[in-house]
């Protein structure tokens, strides 16, 4: 049998290269103990997340999580964190520091019996463009089948709004018809939670009309729209959210 040409001692890597090792990965890495706390991030997810590396140590994995996530994902960890050499994966909308939510896809594997180790390792891989690839691709199909489906407008504007809210926030949704004749606006579907169907109307100025007139989309992320709000008098900020475009999530 053929003998290392390296001395003994070189052969295991030592604590401080691991690290180094660790600190300058492209991937977004994370220690983490059993009972679910940081106890090391390396700098592409502090990068990725927005925080510095003192300010999530210490800190529980649902630090990260979006609330109606973080009992599930809990109870993942808490059952890889009792499976020796055990390992997970899961898709998750995580919150970063700046307060937008992206997804990501973590791989972690349970090392906490090995004493070298001690934690669990996960990684994980920003994958909110595919997220958002998929989910656009559902509601196509959504809208297709329910086209297939139906021959009822009124049907047919609510299998929309459905397959619409799978992807952005849309309690508050409407459809608008214009009469060329008139140039009034009609709302055939209209779903709100404070206001009523409003009568056929023209609307002067909104986000609205500006779509009408130019056959162009308009999204506004949330911090926009809260400083249209805050420019806007009282009257204004109603007419805008009655009759403007929703806000988008960041």
């Amino acid at each position: 049998m053929s003998k290392s040409l390296l001395p003994e001692h070189d052969v295991a890597c030592t604590e401080g290269q691991a690290r180094a090792l660790l600190a300058t990965s492209r991937d977004l890495l994370a220690v983490v103990s059993a009972s679910g706390h940081f106890l090391f991030v390396n700098e592409s997810f502090t990068r990725a997340f927005g925080y510095l590396p003192e300010e999530l140590v210490g800190q529980p994995l649902s630090l990260l999580n979006a609330p109606a996530d973080a009992g599930l994902l809990g109870q993942r960890f808490a059952a890889l964190a009792a499976s020796p050499e055990g390992t997970a994966s899961w898709r998750s909308n995580l919150r970063t520091k700046s307060g937008q939510y992206r997804w990501f896809n973590a791989e972690a594997v349970n090392r906490v019996a090995d004493p070298s180790v001690g934690a669990v390792l996960v990684s994980y891989q920003d994958v909110t463009e595919i997220q958002r690839m998929e989910a656009q691709r559902l509601v196509l199909s959504d809208i297709v089948h329910a086209l297939n489906q139906t021959s009822n407008l009124d049907e047919l504007l609510h299998q929309i709004h459905h397959a619409l809210k799978k992807v952005v926030y849309a309690e508050n949704f409407f459809v608008a018809l214009h009469d060329p004749q008139s140039d009034m606006f009609h709302f055939p579907f209209f779903v709100d939670q404070f206001d009523p169907p409003p009568l056929p109307q023209k609307v002067a100025r909104s986000c609205m009309t500006y779509v009408f007139r130019t056959a162009k989309s308009c999204m506004i992320p949330q911090s926009e729209f809260d400083r249209l709000a805050r420019c806007s008098s009282q009257n204004a900020q109603r007419h805008h959210r009655r009759h403007g475009c929703a806000a988008l999530p960041e």
